[in-house]
Parts: structure tokens; sequence; C-alpha cells
């Protein structure tokens, strides 16, 4: 056989197995047309031939987005500045933020707040920067998305609030200047702040009109003169910044009450106040307590033990606390009087031999109806047939219970005393 004549190879025989790959095969492979194979996958058509992400329409079409910065150009809360007056006093509400002082590094911009009707409320100010109860980029506790563009911030949400939260419309009058009552300051050196060194009065008002007045101002003076307070009251100022602020407040439009304040360090504070919130009949729990003896006659600004009786009779699940004394004595509630009806039939109310303040409330009561003035004992008043409190806010108001003694509805005694006041407040007033 020549050396250069191709040799043909031909397998005939039956019995082998066509499946298994036999040497003569593995010699055919490279005859396959590998290299036009690969050409033809390249002929394919590549991904940018078909219509991917990048041909859509991209995002700085929406002319929103495109507005957003890089993340290095957010603004940090350092730079966001200060708003009007009307948006600058702290608040827990969302969308509120409180001021804190001028920064060096504070650039002007713009902050917005979503207002209810176009969503975006903007305004300019200079050298202060903004502290807010949340991150100025991030989610809000309603779920809005709240996105800084550098100029502005904008709230959006999908279920938009109709009407941005009202700025509290309290006001208050310091030493004869009227301003919102939330940015209402006194020097923190003033010793009515540090001590509760001071007098105070809580009037109700009707309309726009002061109820007993005259005798709210008679006891503050009586205050400050037992308190020693160094001064006397400025009664004429005290009347006719009275009327101006709640003429301010909404005139006949405001119901609710006027506080007046005295301070040690020489402020004079008035302010408008709503009337308090509370169960239309009260559940009372007994609170020890023992009367400071040297502020009889005083109704001064330390009152934190009578906040604390409130606290502790609520965390027992009742609604106001009654104050008695080591030996079972009842005096009065944190800020009211105790009216009892008893075995007999008659219409009780502890003396202010007691050491209990002498309420003008409790004294128009008095002048209205039949009253007992005789000490009143936990155990008498747990099987009274009747009882309310009485004051300047709730004037009478029915006691559904004190302790494990309830009673269903309000008693005749107390519908007929409730009356009787209302008529003679109206007449008062008229």
């Amino acid at each position: 056989m020549h050396p250069t004549q191709p040799v043909h190879l031909r397998f005939a025989r039956p019995a082998m197995t066509p499946a298994l790959p036999t040497t003569a095969a593995l010699r055919i492979t490279p005859a396959l047309p590998t290299t036009a194979v690969l050409a033809a996958v390249a002929a394919l058509p590549t991904t940018p031939a078909l219509p991917t992400v990048a041909a859509l329409p991209t995002t700085p079409a929406d002319p929103t987005v495109a507005a957003l910065p890089t993340t290095a150009e957010l603004p940090t809360v350092a730079t966001l500045p200060t708003t009007p007056a009307s948006m600058d006093r702290p608040s827990d509400k969302p969308g509120r933020c409180a001021v804190a002082p001028p920064s060096s590094t504070s650039k002007p911009a713009e902050l917005g707040v979503g207002d209810g009707s176009s969503g975006v409320l903007t305004s300019s100010a200079r050298g202060a920067r903004r502290r807010c109860g949340r991150s100025p980029v991030g989610p809000s506790p309603t779920g809005a998305a709240i996105i800084s563009t550098g100029v502005r911030v904008r709230v959006m949400s999908e279920a938009a609030t109709p009407q941005s939260a009202p700025a509290t419309a309290e006001l208050a009058c310091l030493d004869g200047r009227v301003a919102p009552a939330a940015e209402t300051v006194i020097p923190v050196v003033d010793d009515g702040f540090i001590r509760g060194d001071g007098v105070f009065e809580v009037v109700r008002v009707y309309d726009g009109r002061p109820f007993a007045l005259s005798e709210h101002l008679d006891r503050i003076e009586r205050s400050a003169a037992n308190l020693r307070l160094g001064r006397e009251v400025p009664r004429r100022e005290l009347e006719e910044e009275a009327a101006a602020l709640l003429e301010d407040r909404g005139g006949s439009r405001f119901d609710g009450c006027l506080r007046l304040v005295l301070t040690r360090g020489g402020r004079r504070l008035l302010m408008t106040e709503p009337l308090p919130s509370g169960p239309e009949r009260p559940r009372l729990a007994f609170v020890t307590y023992a009367p400071t003896r040297v502020l009889d006659g005083v109704k001064s600004l330390s009152y934190a033990a009578n906040m604390l009786s409130g606290r502790l009779a609520r965390e027992r699940g009742f609604d106001e606390a009654l104050l008695t004394t080591p030996h079972g004595r009842v005096l009065e509630a944190p800020t009211s009087s105790i009216f009892w009806v008893d075995a007999r039939g008659r219409l009780c109310t502890p003396p202010l031999d007691d050491h209990i303040l002498a309420s003008i409330t409790r004294d128009r009561v008095l002048g209205l109806v039949e009253v007992d003035e005789r000490p009143l004992t936990t155990e008498e008043l747990l099987g009274a047939g009747e009882a309310f409190l009485a004051s300047t806010t709730r004037e009478v108001q029915s006691v559904a219970g004190v302790e494990g003694t309830e009673w269903a509805e309000a008693g005749p005694q107390t519908v007929e005393a409730a009356r009787l006041l209302r008529e003679h407040v109206e007449q008062s007033l008229s």
C-alpha cells in the first residue's frame, strides 16, 4: 500500500452497537463546521438591537424626578431654614418643626410642607436651622414620602389630608405684649419657673365674657399678700389686658378659660386655654395627702402634689383623685370641691378649716342652695346618697362613684345645684 493513499474504513458488522462512540466517530468530529457555527452565532441579533430598558422613556422625562439632586446634593438638617412665625412653634403633629438657634453654616433655602390644597407650601428664611421630629428625607409616620429637593421639601401621600393641622389659636399676653401662647416665654431665672414661686387664677370664659373676674382678682390679691410676693397686684392692667386678649382670641366666639399668673420674677402673664377634657361623670379614688399649712389661703404655682395625685388615681383606673388625710378625712379633689348628700338627705361640704381652697364656685353654690359645712370621713362618703364636684371649669359635675361605691345617675340635689348655678352664671353675664 502506498503511504500517501487515503485509507477508507467501512464498518458493516451488524453485531456492533451503533450508539457507542467508536474511534472512527471521534475521527469524524473534527470535520464538523465549528467555525461556521460560531460565525452563525455571531450573526444573531445582539442585545443592543433589542428594545431594552435603555430605549424606554427615562426618568428625566418626569419633571418632578428630574429636579431631584444626587445624594451628595441633599441638604442636611443644619441647612434647612426657619419658617414664618405661624410655622416655627414646637409641635408634635406631623409636618411641624421646632426652630433651633442660628447656625453659622446655614444657607438660605425654602421649606415646603403639604398644605392639603396644592400639596406644597414654600417659605424662605435665613440665619437659622430647623430641628424636626423626623428626618428630612424618608417616610413619615402617616405613610407620606418626604423628598428633599435641595430648595424645598415636598410632602406627598396617597391619602392626602384636605387641610394641614391648624396652628394653635391660644394667645398669651406677657407684660402687655400679645403673642401665640406656644411662642411666649419667660426667663429661666424667674423663680416662678424654677421654684413655683408665684400665684395664679383660672377664670371661666363664656362667649368671650369672663365670669366672676372681680372675685378671681380679689383672691389673687390675697394669695400674693399671703405669699409675700413683694409687690402690689396690677389689677387695672390685668383687667385691661384680659379684655383685649379675649377680643383678640375671638371675642364672643371664644368659650374656654383665661389663666392669670404673677411670678416672683415680676412677670405678668395672661393666657387663653381650652376647657379641659374628661368624662361626663368621673369616678374618684382616695389619695392620701397632707395639706401644707403654710400655704393656707394661697393659690400658688406649686401644684405638683395636686397633679401627682390625679396621676396616681388614673394609674388605678379612676378618673380623678380625692385628697384624704392620713387619718381618713376627705378634703377636696386636686382642682375642685367635693359635695355629698348624707344619710339624713342633707347636702354637705367640708369646711375651710380643713385647709382646703376657698373655691369661688364652692362659695356660689353655698349661696344658691342650703349646705352644711362639716368634716367628711372616707367611710361616710362611701355611704352617701350622691356626690358632685364643683369648680370653675366643671361648674357642678355629678360623680359616678368613689372607690367601690357607685351611683348610677346624677342625684336630684346634684341636678338642682347644677341648674341653679347655670342660671346664676347666665344672669351674671346678661
